[in-house]
């Protein structure tokens, strides 16, 4: 006997529909839900793309690169259409706005209707009908007004996009040089607020910036915030094999850069870590760091068969610079954070030895030349680290000054008379870099020997050729003996240190200054 359709087994029953959504705006959204959960103090861990093909990783990357570097220009955006400001709603309204934003106001060839269909079908699997209908209606109201070269309603219309941003208050400007152009003046009419919002440069440090460098500084480091650092290769030790094989191709994976010894990588992102593996006499370096080491050459002969060490050495890129610079001498390196000490012990250089912080002491003895390249606000490399910048205030860098105090005093009692320690950050602060010097001098015995500042370089659309972070590093020689009371002692600040640093590594991006 037929059953009756209701009691039809449960195997035949049509299944429940599924909510489509893409794997890597899914993944964005949710990276972005737990930066929002965080913001301003950001993870500057990537963006985790394991688990995504290479074509859906690289659009990954644009989506969750976009929204981060101008998180605070999307979230203005946004509330001019919010019924209350966005810093007030729900972590996950606030994670799905930024990511469907990004896409319509910062990328080219994204439709807006995928971005807003993906962006409510996420809403309705981790949030409410509710609150997909009101992110539905928010999205499309920010599509509306983006000024378009054809008919209203029409999804093949293109947004218009100028050549150059004018600082319009109806302009987005975009990483490219361009500028979106809105139907509105919705951006800001006071001057800073307007450069704060356009540049997603947060208020306490663009007035930071006019303080110490002047109005026209701040202008043009706010600007550079919006540039899209390349991805650079330190090839000034590279064999001829290995210069063949980052110049093959059509267009070859490399060009050179302005730099001598540096070039730019223009590869595939996927390619770009199997090519690294091959060759190990290049790595990912900006100019900027290869400067700190580059300007040791003076002194190559003093240095050439002593002990170096370099105390903050993080993933090794540095460290493996010396090794190549000072072939004959014995490079010690270490770092206070647990994931860049096994990254370091993962080097393997003949003439590199990898020793755990409290043991720094003992292994240097009196070093010929310490480096210290050390934590610090980070505030010459925003644009590659654009995560970095919402947490800057004026307590974490006198919190931060501290600590590079203290590496100092620990730096200098491993430095032999008459040796050099080189002081190193990717910060423009005068009390990062400037000031700290000069109370090296005043109070561990040492003496200026030379200095070398960077400005970070590189607009928006400029020519990835021209491209560098900014840079300080201050050359320092000991002056007094080994018996100097106010130059302490290696181990005892190494204990001390080492809890306070830890914290601030975690806050320090792999390859930082890359």
């Amino acid at each position: 006997m037929q059953r009756p359709r209701s009691e039809k087994p449960k195997h035949f029953r049509k299944p429940a529909p599924q909510i489509p959504i893409t794997p890597a705006r899914h993944a964005v959204v949710e990276a972005l839900l737990r930066q929002v959960e965080r913001f301003p103090d950001l993870d500057p861990a990537p963006l985790r793309d394991g688990s995504l093909p290479a074509r859906d990783a690289a659009f990954a990357h644009a989506i969750y690169d976009a929204a981060i570097r101008q998180w605070l220009t999307l979230s203005h955006v946004l509330s001019r259409r919010l019924h209350q400001p966005f810093e007030e709603q729900k972590p996950g309204v606030q994670a799905v706005l930024l990511a469907a934003s990004a896409q319509i106001l910062l990328l080219d060839k994204v439709p807006p209707h995928a971005a807003i269909n993906e962006a409510v079908n996420w809403a309705k699997l981790r949030l409410s009908g509710s609150l997909a209908g009101m992110i539905n209606g928010v999205l499309r109201n920010i599509v509306r007004l983006v000024l378009t070269d054809r008919a209203q309603g029409d999804e093949l219309a293109q947004p218009v996009r100028r050549a150059a941003w004018s600082g319009a208050r109806a302009e987005l400007p975009l990483p490219d040089g361009r500028a979106l152009v809105f139907k509105l003046d919705i951006m800001p009419e006071e001057e800073w607020e307007h450069l704060s919002v356009t540049t997603s440069c947060p208020p306490g440090l663009l007035a930071h910036w006019r303080k110490e460098q002047g109005d026209e500084a701040a202008r043009r480091l706010a600007t550079h915030l919006l540039a899209e650092p390349p991805t650079i290769l330190n090839v000034a030790h590279a064999s001829e094999a290995t210069l063949a094989a980052l110049s093959a191709g059509t267009p070859p994976l490399s060009v050179p850069h302005a730099q001598p010894g540096a070039r730019v990588w223009h590869g595939p992102r996927q390619e770009l870590a199997p090519m690294l593996g091959a060759h190990r006499d290049v790595w990912v370096q900006d100019p900027s760091s290869i400067a700190t080491v580059a300007a040791l050459h003076p002194f190559r002969d003093e240095v050439a068969d002593g002990v170096i060490v370099d105390m903050c050495a993080g993933h090794g890129t540095k460290t493996r610079q010396l090794a190549a610079t000072f072939p004959n001498a014995t490079i010690i390196a270490t770092d206070v954070d647990p994931d860049r000490l096994a990254s370091l012990r993962g080097i393997h250089l003949a003439n590199v030895k990898v020793v755990a912080p409290e043991a720094l002491a003992e292994a240097a003895s009196e070093a010929a030349l310490v480096l210290a390249d050390v934590p610090c606000s980070n505030s010459g490399v925003l644009a590659r680290r654009p995560e970095a910048k919402y947490r800057w205030s004026e307590a974490q860098s006198q919190r931060l000054q501290g600590i590079q105090r203290e590496i100092l005093g620990q730096a200098a009692s491993l430095v032999r008379p008459g040796g050099l320690l080189v002081y190193a950050t990717c910060s423009m602060d005068k009390g990062e870099n400037e000031d700290q010097a000069g109370w090296a001098v005043a109070e561990l015995g040492l003496r200026v020997e030379a200095e070398v500042k960077q400005s970070p370089a590189g607009d928006p659309g400029g020519k990835a050729s021209e491209y560098h972070d900014a840079s300080y590093s201050v050359h320092l020689r000991s002056v007094k003996g080994p018996g100097d009371s106010r130059r302490g002692t290696g181990t005892t600040q190494a204990g001390t240190l080492k809890a306070r640093r830890a914290k601030t590594a975690k806050k320090q991006s792999p390859g930082s200054r890359a």
